[in-house]
């Protein structure tokens, strides 16, 4: 794997688990729905991670 397939894969996968967060969010602050702890501990790693290849991306935008 080159390196440019290598970046549009890692930001693939940045933007899926972007989605997914969104879902959650949207659950919880329209539908009042709960979220399992392991979730939470979850979202708390990989959102920074998210974070930085998007903030990363958006520079050369």
């Amino acid at each position: 794997m080159n390196f440019q397939n290598s970046k549009v894969l890692e930001e693939r996968t940045a933007s899926l688990k972007f989605d997914k967060y969104r879902k959650i969010r949207n659950s919880i602050n329209y539908y009042g729905d709960d979220v399992a702890p392991e979730t939470v501990k979850k979202a708390l790693k990989e959102i920074p991670e998210i974070i930085k290849i998007l903030t990363r991306h958006a520079k050369f935008v």
